[in-house]
């Protein structure tokens, strides 16, 4: 079995379409939006226009400054920093007139998530600045302020363990299907039926070769996005301890579609008939909790969807294998399910 192993290792490599499914694809959606990730609106960045010094104006620029979530800079145009900002460019501009005027703020009303906090912040920096004014020395009340640092998780962050999935079911379903069907049509698994080799270790060595292939999948898919500014808070190797299940009961439905399928043209498009559809319902893209109920209660028994969330809860959450009974429970059915029913419909000639 080890030679065979080593010539299906070999047949894998030099199968360019194999390797795109394993590598390119998956890591098309890893770059691509890690580079909207980077790109998205004015995130934190406050245009500061100051007509004339003042106390204020300094009590900004301090505050602002000393900000990790805030960038400040500086310009004497107010119109052209107002522009900026419904350009999505900036978040927000700041005017600072004189000190017996109004400050004026522009800033991006849609932008739900910055805008307040930055407007916090300049209420706190105007309030602290009113009582100064007023005379007030002491503040009758005093907030003691104990902040924990939760993890910092990015949009980026959330996607990249559903690629590392879709890599793997990628790889394995429309693989496998088209592999495995070609073979049947070039005659390959007839000859070596009526050869001394067991049929049982050929299918072996093509498993054992694809789990080496997936695990390299989603080493370089982990690596890319670790490069691109992804954050993982749990154990990789769990990852792919977790990957390696997942690619087995895909391999297995993979040699089902093999197994039904009359050629290569129709293998393919079964596997994307399943792999499509399970791409943008599993979680991949998008939390199915916002789906309706019964929508959820029905999705989450696909294949992928446990993969997903494991995976998400390891790289988000360092969930450990005791924190993922739920999903570790769904793999494993999936995984007797899928083998029976790729050992009851494969086929190795249509005859």
């Amino acid at each position: 079995m080890g030679k065979l192993f080593v010539a299906s290792t070999k047949i894998l490599f030099r199968d360019r379409q194999s390797l795109f499914w394993a590598m390119v694809f998956p890591l098309l959606f890893t770059v691509i939006f890690s580079l909207f990730a980077r790109s998205g609106g004015g995130g934190g960045t406050v245009v500061l226009v100051v007509d004339e010094p003042s106390p204020i104006a300094d009590a900004i620029t301090s505050a602002f400054e000393q900000s990790d979530a805030i960038k400040l800079e500086r310009s004497s145009d107010f119109e052209t920093a107002s522009r900026e900002v419904q350009d999505g460019k900036k978040a927000m501009a700041i005017h600072v007139t004189s000190p017996d005027k109004p400050i004026i703020v522009v800033f991006d009303q849609n932008n739900s998530q910055v805008t307040p906090l930055l407007l916090g912040a300049l209420r706190q920096v105007v309030d602290a600045a009113n009582l100064a004014a007023a005379g007030v020395q002491k503040p009758a009340y005093v907030l003691e302020q104990q902040g924990l640092a939760a993890r910092d998780v990015s949009a980026y962050d959330f996607y990249l363990p559903g690629f590392v999935a879709l890599g793997v079911m990628n790889f394995a379903i429309v693989g496998v299907a088209g592999s495995i069907t070609q073979y049947r049509e070039q005659k390959i698994l007839r000859r070596i039926r009526a050869a001394p080799v067991k049929p049982v270790n050929f299918l072996g060595a093509q498993v054992l070769a694809r789990v080496m292939l997936s695990i390299l999948q989603i080493a370089v898919i982990i690596g890319v996005g670790l490069m691109m500014g992804a954050h993982i808070y749990g154990s990789i190797p769990l990852m792919f301890v977790i990957g390696a299940v997942g690619n087995l009961i895909f391999l297995n439905i993979g040699f089902v579609i093999a197994g039904r399928a009359k050629t290569v043209d129709s293998a393919q498009g079964a596997a994307n008939a399943i792999a499509v559809p399970m791409m943008f319902l599993a979680g991949v893209f998008f939390p199915i909790a916002l789906l309706p109920p019964v929508l959820q209660a029905i999705l989450k028994f696909l294949p992928l969807t446990p993969l997903v969330s494991a995976m998400r809860k390891i790289a988000l959450e360092a969930a450990g294998i005791g924190q993922l009974g739920g999903e570790i429970a769904l793999l494993a059915a999936w995984i007797v399910v899928s083998f029976a029913a790729a050992v009851a419909l494969f086929r190795f000639d249509r005859s």
